[in-house]
């Protein structure tokens, strides 16, 4: 029955089928075997590895990061290349799920979705050499500095604008 399965394991690849019935049918294969290190692997392989350490060599790729960047006071700058390692190898593995940062726009979202954003943006990350926050913020609250955009009448980009041509006057 095994050998039936693996036979067709390999039938499959060779006709280049999709890969979730193939990891199905090894998942069978694994689970009769009563073979763990197997059933974890193929689990991990479908749903994801959850521990960024234990990624295999093979899942790991090279690629260039660009992002959109945008600071309060200089505005935005797009396309801008990530040096790499410049948050250090864990920390990049850390952050690959969080990369979005663009502001919710007005339209679409909710007041308290808008807050969420200006909190999760303007968090103390304990950090101020690398962060600038502080310096920026000088003990007010962020969600009284973007209660504009906040509330909906104006957008996050324009709230940070005004907010820069104030503290410059």
């Amino acid at each position: 029955m095994i050998k039936n399965i693996i036979d067709k394991i390999i039938q499959d690849l060779g006709d280049d089928r999709p890969i979730n019935g193939i990891l199905l049918k090894a998942q069978i294969v694994a689970s009769r075997l009563n073979n763990k290190e197997f059933e974890n692997w193929i689990n991990n392989e479908q749903n994801g590895y959850s521990d960024a350490k234990n990624i295999p060599s093979y899942r790991v790729l090279g690629a260039i990061v660009k992002a959109d960047i945008f600071r309060p006071y200089d505005g935005l700058y797009r396309n801008c290349i990530i040096p790499p390692g410049i948050f250090g190898k864990f920390a990049v593995l850390e952050y690959t799920g969080n990369m979005q940062m663009k502001a919710p726009e007005i339209t679409g979202t909710t007041e308290q979705e808008r807050r969420e954003y200006v909190r999760e943006m303007w968090k103390c990350m304990h950090n101020c050499e690398m962060c600038g926050r502080c310096s920026i913020l000088r003990g007010r609250d962020p969600e009284e500095l973007y209660a504009d955009y906040i509330s909906g009448k104006c957008s996050y980009t324009d709230a940070s604008i005004a907010l820069r041509d104030r503290d410059r006057h």
